[in-house]
Parts: C-alpha cells; sequence; structure tokens
C-alpha cells in the first residue's frame, strides 16, 4: 500500500501473530514491514535477522541508519509468537522512543547508539509517510518472510500495549489474540 496523504509519522503500533516457517542463514534477513521512499535511499524495515533477533531499521540517507534490535533470539519455528513495536518519538526519554514485546513481555532493545542512535526527540520515520510503498511480509518484493503472518496491524497514531491485541489465559498461563 501507498499512503497518499501523510498519517502519524512519530507515533504508530504494529501487532502481529508470527510462526516462523524456516531458519536461514546468519547474514540473512526476513522482512515483516518494510517501507520504501525512493530507489536510492529512505528505507525502513522491521525484520527478523538469520540470528533470531528481530529488528526495526532506517535507512535516514546512504549508509546512515537507526538500528533497534531485540537482545533476545527468537527461533522456533513451530510455535505462533505475538510481536507488538511501539514507536512514540514524541517520549523524552531516548529508550521509550522504540518499544518491542513477545506474547506481552517488553523485551530489551539494544539501538548500539555509538554506531546507530536512538531515534531524536520527535523524529518522522518512513512508516505512514505519503508516497512511501508499504510492503508486509517482504522487502520490496524481495527477501520474503518465509512463515504466516496473522492479525496484522498497523496502528497510525496510538502507541498501545500489547494488552490491547492478547491477554494470558488464566486457565492455561499463555498469551492468547483477543
Amino acid at each position: 500500500k501507498t499512503p497518499a496523504v501523510n498519517g502519524n509519522r512519530r507515533t504508530w503500533t504494529w501487532s502481529s501473530w508470527i510462526k516462523r516457517g524456516s531458519l536461514f542463514g546468519s547474514n540473512d534477513e526476513q522482512h515483516i514491514l518494510d517501507s520504501r521512499i525512493d530507489d536510492d535511499n529512505r528505507f525502513y524495515g522491521l525484520a527478523i535477522a538469520g540470528t533470531g533477533k528481530i529488528f526495526l531499521w532506517e535507512e535516514i540517507s546512504s549508509g546512515s541508519y537507526h538500528y533497534h534490535t531485540t537482545t533476545s533470539t527468537f527461533r522456533d519455528t513451530g510455535a505462533w509468537f505475538h510481536l507488538v513495536v511501539v514507536v512514540d518519538t514524541t517520549q523524552k526519554t531516548a529508550a521509550d522512543r522504540v518499544k518491542f514485546y513477545v506474547n506481552g513481555e517488553q523485551q530489551p532493545v539494544d539501538a548500539n547508539s555509538g554506531t546507530y542512535p536512538y531515534y531524536a526527540e520527535n523524529y518522522e520515520t518512513n512508516v505512514n509517510q505519503a508516497g512511501s510503498k508499504h510492503f508486509i511480509g517482504s522487502f520490496n518484493d524481495a527477501r520474503n518472510f518465509s512463515g504466516s503472518l496473522s492479525q496484522v496491524y498497523l496502528i497510525d497514531g496510538q502507541a498501545l500495549g500489547p494488552e490491547n491485541f492478547g491477554y494470558t489465559d488464566p486457565l492455561t498461563n499463555t498469551w492468547r489474540p483477543k
């Protein structure tokens, strides 16, 4: 989808249930969400790396990036898991501007701040930008996600936590979709 008008580029939430279909080489990646401004630069991606870490990256200009990744790895191909990514660059604290949740639990995030800094306050991402091609399950029709995605949501203008999409089942103590 290519938005005709700008949405909120500072605050948005991504939620999806994910089941990986296969593992792959440590230098490979499988993309879940991407947006692209043009052919030369300004890419944005949410993907699972070959290492099993989930990462969110943005190419600001040629060779200049923002990069956030989970410190935990997710390598199970036999089970579904729920991923929520919250981007809210209006937050005063840099570490609060990107949050990852897996099965309702917040994940530690490494921004590699020495090389790839946290978003600046009120930074506008490529997501929800008019004219930016958005892809679900691929990177510009390449590096396709191997697996299944279900209940995929991109919420424009709201920083929602995982409790808006799932709950802990009191009988099984497992995270379930709402």
